[in-house]
């Protein structure tokens, strides 16, 4: 199935002069089995460039929703997006590439020798917040000078984890839980101390509806918290005014309570120092021997483990990508190493908890 792109355009944002961050719809169409016509794509972002601030390249995502694809498919994936990068720079267009958790590092260091500043940094949807942090933080030391500064734009896709949010310095983050949320009943209320709302802390997620008031899971709904806690939720409402029955008349006043909940957000991490540059000493630097190279698994679906091997060793990958790879050295930084073309190799060991 291909999903096509509607013959209108966004006409009716113009006399707004809206700036929009434009994404392709590849994750959306993945999910559905479908594809997204590159040269309809294209056509659309040209037909209303005056309003698109900046626009995400048609990345591939592999296998199926109902399964973790193999290191393979993985591989092909960031080839194909890959080659839509380059056929849309060959239309006149810039588009945002998108770096997927899952792929080798290759491929993010291929961007930045591309002269790309501006990469999508993309989380699996199916990893915990912990795996997630940990490959995040991989990819930030990475893109990062000694001192933690970004050397290019980041854009977050999916990423609303405020501790994630603090952790990086994203330059822009994009996700549609402020949605999703309202569309089940509920709200997002920063928590507050001491008078003063802490945009660090995981908000509270409120049920203001009358239907998630019957489900078994009531234990955060307005009308069941303590009432201290329902007067504090009174006061946000009161502060961006709206309340409880307005909240419960549908979707709409939600989405708008959760907008502003994100901006204020934004306005938080902004005026935060501390998320303008990446702590590297969050990474985790654990060294082991890989004399023994039947101990581990290979090839990987997840690049967050890049190790420095005690003493040199030689790796016949024909079997995995039809490249020989030599590792030469031990290293501190990332390996990358030529064999026809320049190759980043991850080896995982087999116990899970440790991380390079």
């Amino acid at each position: 199935m291909e999903i096509k792109i509607p013959e209108t355009t966004i006409q009716d944002t113009k006399p707004n002069k809206v700036n929009l961050l434009l994404d392709s719809g590849a994750f959306s169409a993945w999910a559905q089995s479908a594809r997204v016509n590159l040269d309809e794509y294209i056509k659309f972002i040209k037909e209303n460039i005056d309003i698109i601030h900046a626009y995400v390249n048609l990345d591939v995502i592999p296998g199926q929703m109902w399964r973790t694809p193999t290191s393979k498919e993985v591989e092909i994936s960031a080839q194909k997006g890959w080659d839509n990068l380059i056929y849309m720079e060959n239309q006149g267009l810039k588009p945002i590439p998108v770096f997927h958790q899952g792929e080798r590092l290759y491929w993010l260091d291929k961007l930045l020798k591309h002269g790309c500043d501006w990469i999508g940094i993309s989380p699996a949807n199916d990893r915990s917040t912990l795996e997630k942090m940990e490959w995040l933080d991989k990819v930030f030391d990475f893109i990062t000078t000694d001192d933690g500064i970004p050397i290019i734009k980041t854009h977050a896709f999916g990423v609303t984890a405020t501790h994630l949010l603090f952790r990086y310095p994203w330059y822009s983050v994009d996700s549609t839980s402020w949605t999703t949320i309202s569309r089940y009943g509920k709200v997002l209320v920063p928590k507050s101390f001491n008078n003063k709302y802490d945009y660090k802390e995981s908000p509270y997620v409120i049920s203001v509806s009358d239907r998630e008031e019957k489900q078994q899971d009531i234990s955060e709904h307005y009308l069941t918290v303590s009432q201290s806690t329902r007067n504090k939720l009174d006061k946000y409402f009161e502060l961006k005014n709206t309340s409880f029955n307005e909240l419960t008349k549908g979707w709409h006043p939600r989405d708008i309570l959760n907008i502003q909940y994100y901006l204020d957000l934004e306005a938080a991490i902004n005026n935060d120092p501390s998320t303008k540059k990446f702590d590297k000493s969050l990474v985790r630097k654990e060294f082991f021997d890989v004399e023994n190279i039947d101990n581990y698994n290979l090839p990987i679906y997840d690049p967050i483990i890049s190790i420095a091997p005690i003493k040199p060793i030689e790796i016949d990958m024909k079997d995995y990508y039809n490249i020989p790879i030599t590792i030469d050295e031990p290293t501190k930084k990332v390996g990358f190493f030529e064999a026809n073309d320049t190759i980043h190799f991850d080896i995982a060991p087999k116990k899970k908890g440790f991380f390079v």
